[in-house]
C-alpha cells in the first residue's frame, strides 16, 4: 500500500520494485494520452515505462506521429 495520493508514476515503480523479473505496460485510451503532460511526473513516466495507446468508440484516434510527438516533447521537457 502506498501513501496517497496515488500516481501512476509511483505505483509501477513500486510494482517493479516488487517485482523486478516482471514487464509492465501501461494501456491508455488514446484520448487519455492528450492530458498526459498533465500528469505527475509524465516524463518519467515516458522513459520508465513502456505506453500503449488504443483508440476508444467516440474518440479521436491520433496517428503514431502525433503521438510519437507527444512523448517526445515530455521527455524533452525535462532533459
Amino acid at each position: 500500500e502506498l501513501p496517497p495520493p496515488s500516481y501512476t508514476v509511483r505505483t509501477l515503480a513500486e510494482l517493479r520494485r516488487r517485482h523486478p523479473a516482471d514487464e509492465f505496460v501501461l494501456i491508455l485510451g488514446a484520448d487519455s494520452v492528450r492530458d498526459l503532460p498533465a500528469w505527475h511526473e509524465p516524463a518519467e513516466l515516458v522513459r520508465s515505462t513502456e505506453i500503449v495507446a488504443a483508440a476508444r468508440p467516440g474518440s479521436e484516434a491520433w496517428d503514431a506521429a502525433r503521438l510519437a510527438a507527444v512523448f517526445r516533447s515530455l521527455c524533452n521537457a525535462s532533459a
